[in-house]
């Protein structure tokens, strides 16, 4: 489905409340509901001057109480020091008086700061979820195809994101999901030809997300630069694409939607 101009720049995606929920990466600070069904703007809330996306916001993730706003896009030159997620009040929401308050962060190994060359950094992340008390962030990985997964707690202040472990996949990750307590995790993310795909992952114990079944799923949308996932029932799963410009070949933004039930047993 074909998404307005407003959202040329999707990036964070969830859903809730009978909506989908989105906002750019960039210039803009607004939130999006958006209707599930043609992808229509139904409300935007705007959030204070004060939590303008200064950098780049990435994704967006939910627990029952609060909605998550990364702003942790560090692909320029891989040395932010202000790296932090907005917490936003879902009550604040349905009345319309939103509450935000945040949660910085820094990655534990990540020692030297010194500015290095753009899309070379392993410290740039544009995927994340919630579960329990923390949040997950999968960093994007610039060179070699990994991606490595951090926890933060979820509660306002400053934190360290501790490194959990290190998987190939094969491309750069861009954004996470999981339904409700459901033992699956589905990432989205393209290879370095823009090649889209999923990865799906299954049967991990706790909160190791690597360590059960992957299932990798590409997608038949070549040269679509997705930048979103989400779900509203853990079978159907919504895709997003940013407005993308390469030599010939033109992408507008879209919602993409893909059915997982043959892969789900």
């Amino acid at each position: 489905m074909e998404l307005s101009d407003n959202l040329k720049g999707i990036s964070g995606f969830i859903s809730w409340n009978d909506n989908l929920w989105a906002h750019n990466d960039r210039d803009d600070r607004n939130i999006y509901a958006l209707n599930p069904s043609d992808g229509s703007i139904t409300q935007h809330f705007t959030l204070d001057p004060a939590f303008r996306a200064r950098h780049e916001w990435e994704d967006m993730a939910q627990d029952k109480d609060f909605i998550y706003i990364g702003d942790m896009g560090n692909n320029a030159r891989g040395n932010r020091r202000d790296l932090h997620i907005l917490r936003i009040g879902k009550e604040g929401i349905r009345h319309g008086d939103l509450k935000v308050d945040t949660i910085f962060y820094s990655y534990s190994d990540q020692v030297n700061f010194h500015p290095i060359f753009p899309n070379t950094t392993r410290f740039d992340c544009e995927a994340m979820l919630v579960s329990g008390n923390s949040i997950y962030l999968f960093t994007k990985q610039w060179i070699g195809g990994q991606t490595s997964v951090y926890s933060v707690p979820k509660s306002p202040g400053s934190h360290q994101a501790m490194l959990k472990s290190t998987n190939h996949v094969g491309g750069m990750i861009t954004g996470a999901t999981c339904y409700k307590d459901s033992n699956i995790v589905v990432l989205c993310g393209y290879t370095f030809f823009l090649q889209p795909f999923l990865l799906v992952l299954s049967d991990f114990r706790g909160n190791n997300f690597f360590s059960g079944s992957r299932l990798k799923i590409q997608l038949d949308l070549p040269f679509h630069q997705v930048e979103g996932i989400t779900t509203s029932d853990g079978v159907r799963y919504f895709i997003s694409n940013e407005r993308s410009y390469l030599p010939k070949v033109h992408k507008s933004q879209k919602i993409h939607l893909t059915d997982l039930e043959r892969y789900m047993d």
